[in-house]
């Protein structure tokens, strides 16, 4: 985090130096768009780091293990039962979280990407004054940081769980199977 974090300061920093020596406005606008886009594109690969079929299917995995255990024990459960469960349940909500939102970040990423494409037509093609431009690039910059932050928070927590859920899985997939042995 602190690596990409610092890397954004050495871009920016870059693309600052390379704005203010550049003497036509419109070139400046140019450059800041240039560094939207690759901002977008990296915030598209960290966010397609996560393996979004996987984790979907631990989250079906986590669901039916839940269902099955819930199903069995409808009062209370056994205490070292208890603690995986409650950990088991902790896994649920960010993965849950994940699936609400990964295809929704896509989507709002490639609008993005497609308004500052237009953007750069019109600031090529003079359609457009400096104060519109200058509103036009500070609005996706703030919905660029604001995302930034959502993605990075998301897929974040869902690797972490993705790993617990790795270390508990194998006792809750024994519980399961005996609870579902034992009904046969």
């Amino acid at each position: 985090m602190l690596i990409r974090f610092t890397l954004y300061l050495c871009l920016a920093a870059g693309m600052l130096s390379t704005a203010t020596s550049c003497s036509d406005p419109s070139e400046n606008n140019l450059v800041v768009l240039d560094s939207l886009q690759t901002e977008i594109r990296q915030l598209d690969d960290f966010l397609k780091s996560i393996d979004y079929k996987q984790s979907m299917a631990c989250l079906d995995s986590v669901n039916d293990g839940l269902h099955t255990i819930a199903a069995e024990y409808q009062d209370t459960f056994p205490k070292s039962l208890a603690v995986m469960v409650s950990s088991y349940r902790g896994i649920r909500k960010p993965l849950s979280n994940l699936k609400d939102r990964y295809h929704v970040y896509l989507q709002e990423m490639q609008t993005s990407a497609n308004q500052i494409d237009n953007l750069r037509k019109d600031i090529q093609e003079g359609n457009l004054e400096g104060s519109l431009v200058d509103k036009y690039l500070n609005d996706e910059r703030e919905a660029l940081a604001s995302w930034q932050q959502e993605i990075e928070k998301t897929v974040n927590m869902a690797k972490k769980k993705l790993i617990q859920y790795d270390s508990i899985q194998p006792y809750i997939r024994h519980t399961v199977d005996s609870l579902k042995a034992a009904h046969l």
